[in-house]
């Protein structure tokens, strides 16, 4: 090991940064990781030759019925392919049949590949004919999830292993090509691997101590370092003698989010389509609620006295920072106007193992709060928790651009870090995934779909959300059959809530975090029949506990109470008097001290219940009879 890279190690192990921003340990792994080279390739970006094409024709048409495979090879005119013959022939090609398909199409191969523009040219051509139900190219697919990028496979978070995000299946969806995420951080410094997908941003820094770069607020969101001496740290952070050295946050939170992918060198970013808006607020010691505020407001493209509009206004915004305190009425201002103007605020839980509730902006209303797991699938020790936290993403030893110097920049890096900081940006570039594919989504239908298709803690992870991010399962959601009811836990106060319509579902996933998510739990019938009653819902208005009957004499019983409101019939079920074939009990249980009732579909966790907790419930008996999934 050299002499400069063991100052540096050594340095960096040092700084154990749990200030203000939201990261744990600069921890490089010298000595057990190879240092990734200083050398930036370009990799080739030509598209794969289309080489064939597919017809299908329409059902009482010609060329209808499969081809025998005795015909591989010959001219495709001589075959009836006639119109497709004489449009390849003005292109100057020929068709040759290869095989018919198990779709109903036919494979044709041409005797030369054409340029994109006149293979569109000839398909449009064919397209005319009444005949032909489709003809389109035979086109080629890679494997998007495996990048080319050196140190893709030492990025365990991205994969579709324990923990990991599963970014190999979204990419072969979307890479968030046209949605830009503004980094409300430290700034960002050059970096090969990282650059090439930045665009705009801002210095918000009021202060020129703090900022470090001899002024104030500018149009240059660079990362000039935010290393403290031990004499600066005591007078102005207000910290022990300890000597910090920059941290870098900002471009280490930007390479997750968009770091050039399939160059063949570095790392890969989850969202590498998109662009990365970098907008400064953490110098020397932290950053100003005030200038935060005021960056997120502009990130969104709010207006801001005295700077220029933001010409790159963003619809994900991330926020990996920090402070122990409530969320302030200025940072929950700012937040309402960024969700007005229809950008997601992505922010880090916290790194102090404690409850959101008291940490801002995470415990602030209208953000998707992410705590940190580990490549357990559990959560991180450092990670806070509580009922703001929308779901977890990968936080301990994340891998990601970095930059080389100690006091101010030096020469482009990578580097492990670990912390909340490094958790959220994961779940901010499947946001703009997301939002590639659905332009239209509200920050709620984002946060939605982000908790639905999360992936189930394998580790112990209490009131860390909905679940681990899942990439592929945000943009392909996971499908119910109709009838399907699912669970919730409000974590403040401990009751559930059953709901079997996707649209309560997802309105509880986007807006109410401290309903943590239990995922299905059986299936009923949507609508009358089949022998099902309706189960009538009442909620108590002073608790805001539920009630489900399928009684007709205890609904009305129940109507007569002030502080119970009906509202309507849940689904239907059967009676326990005729619970029918293939049904499932939901066992009733009443809680003493508050009077609200829990309803358990499951053997295991009922007789748990009569075991442990005889003195807290009383069983009611069955309340319905359900289906199992």
């Amino acid at each position: 090991m050299n002499r400069q890279l063991t100052f540096r190690a050594a340095a960096l192990l040092h700084a154990l940064l749990a200030f203000f921003f939201c990261f744990t340990a600069v921890t490089p792994h010298a000595a057990e990781q190879a240092k990734p080279p200083r050398i930036f390739a370009k990799a080739a970006t030509d598209s794969p030759k289309v080489r064939g094409i597919i017809i299908k024709y329409r059902e009482g048409t010609t060329l209808t019925k499969s081809l025998s495979s005795q015909y591989a090879g010959q001219n495709a005119a001589g075959l009836g392919f006639t119109k497709a013959s004489e449009a390849a022939n003005r292109q100057g090609i020929s068709l040759a049949f290869e095989k018919s398909l198990a779709t109903g199409g036919h494979l044709l191969r041409q005797s030369v590949a054409l340029k994109p523009a006149q293979l569109r040219q000839m398909i449009q051509e064919i397209a005319r004919d009444p005949a032909v139900e489709y003809v389109e190219p035979d086109g080629i697919r890679r494997p998007m999830g495996i990048p080319n990028d050196a140190y893709f496979l030492s990025q365990w978070h991205l994969q579709n292993v324990t923990g990991g995000i599963n970014m190999p299946g979204a990419w072969d969806f979307a890479n968030g090509s046209g949605v830009r995420v503004a980094v409300v951080d430290s700034g960002v410094s050059y970096h090969p691997d990282l650059t090439p997908n930045v665009i705009g941003g801002y210095d918000f820094i009021s202060d020129p101590w703090m900022a470090n770069d001899g002024n104030g607020r500018d149009a240059d969101p660079s990362d000039p370092g935010d290393a403290v001496s031990a004499v600066d740290s005591y007078w102005e952070c207000g910290d022990d003698y300890v000597e910090y050295p920059s941290t870098w946050h900002g471009t280490h939170v930007a390479g997750t989010v968009g770091a050039v992918t399939n160059n063949g060198v570095g790392v890969s970013g989850v969202a590498f389509g998109a662009k990365v808006v970098p907008i400064r607020v953490l110098g020397r010691c932290g950053g100003q609620v005030s200038d935060i505020a005021e960056a997120v407001i502009w990130a969104a493209g709010g207006s801001v006295a005295g700077v220029p509009a933001n010409p790159y206004p963003a619809k994900v915004i991330n926020v990996s920072l920090g402070g122990r305190d409530v969320c302030s009425a200025t940072e929950q201002s700012a937040i309402d106007t960024v969700r007005g103007l229809g950008a997601v605020v992505v922010v880090s839980a916290g790194n102090d193992s404690d409850n959101t509730a008291y940490h801002s902006p995470a415990g602030c209303n209208g953000v998707i709060t992410v705590a940190a797991t580990t490549s357990s699938g559990a959560k991180a020790s450092f990670s806070n928790f509580g009922s703001a936290v929308g779901l977890a993403a990968p936080g301990a030893s994340i891998l990601s651009t970095y930059n080389y110097g100690y006091w101010s920049p030096g020469l482009a890096d990578y580097g492990y870090l670990g912390g909340t900081s490094m958790a959220a940006p994961h779940v901010s570039g499947v946001a703009a995934l997301l939002l590639q594919l659905n332009p239209g989504f509200t920050p709620d239908q984002v946060a939605a779909r982000l908790k639905l298709g999360s992936t189930p803690f394998a580790g112990a992870c209490a009131a860390c959300g909905a679940g681990i991010l899942n990439a592929y399962g945000a943009l392909v959601p996971p499908t119910f059959a109709a009838g399907t009811v699912f669970r919730f836990y409000n974590l403040n106060t401990g009751m559930h809530l059953f709901t079997g319509t996707t649209v309560e579902r997802d309105a509880i996933l986007g807006s109410l975090p401290a309903y943590q998510y239990e995922r299905a739990a059986f299936k009923v019938q949507p609508s009358a029949g089949s022998g099902s009653l309706p189960v009538y819902r009442f909620r108590n208005v002073t608790n805001g506990a539920y009630f489900f009957t399928i009684s007709e004499a205890e609904k009305n019983q129940v109507l007569g109470t002030p502080w119970y409101v009906l509202e309507g019939v849940a689904w239907w079920a059967r009676s326990p008097a005729s619970p029918g074939l293939g049904t499932i009990p939901l066992h009733r249980f009443r809680h003493l001290a508050t009077g609200s009732h829990f309803y358990s579909y499951s053997a295991e966790e009922v007789a748990s219940i009569l075991t442990n907790l005889s003195q807290v419930y009383v069983y009611e008996g069955v309340a319905f009879y359900v289906w199992p999934l």
